[in-house]
């Protein structure tokens, strides 16, 4: 926990002196199946950081929404802003992505298979997987237009 703390502030402190003004909540707000990754080195800083988690049934958004499959039952998350979602079981069966007006690729596990693939994502695109797959990653790489998701 400690060593997340310290991701976290030095993320921040990055975001902050390079004119960014949002905040890394992503690895707080997040329940602790799932968790924001940060690499070491001067590359991590490509793939940390500003995406954000938060739980939206019953709303519409222009966030990535993806149905996962929890101990609770279905549940809609969405994720917004720039950045890579590594999912950790068991909170990583998925059953559809809504790209809503972002960019980016999910990678995920076929279950039919065991290999992973990437469904690469635009705005209005959408992902179904009957049964549901293995999310790997989720990441967020621009957005654009009023494309919209409702859950």
């Amino acid at each position: 926990m400690r060593l997340r703390r310290v991701i976290v502030v030095f993320a921040a402190a990055v975001g902050l002196s390079v004119g960014v003004p949002q905040a890394i909540s992503a690895a707080y707000a997040a329940p602790p199946a799932v968790a924001v990754h940060a690499t070491a080195g001067v590359q991590a800083l490509n793939v940390i950081p500003f995406i954000e988690y938060r739980t939206c049934s019953g709303q519409t958004t222009h966030w990535v929404d993806v149905d996962i499959i929890t101990a609770s039952g279905l549940q809609d998350w969405c994720f917004g802003y720039d950045g890579t979602w590594y999912f950790n079981p068991p909170n990583n069966v998925i059953t559809s992505v809504c790209p809503g007006n972002n960019k980016g690729r999910f990678t995920y596990i076929d279950p039919s298979n065991g290999k992973r693939d990437i469904f690469t994502f635009t705005p209005g695109a959408e992902f179904y997987a009957h049964g549901g797959v293995k999310a790997v990653s989720l990441q967020i790489t621009g957005w654009s237009g009023n494309d919209s998701c409702t859950s």
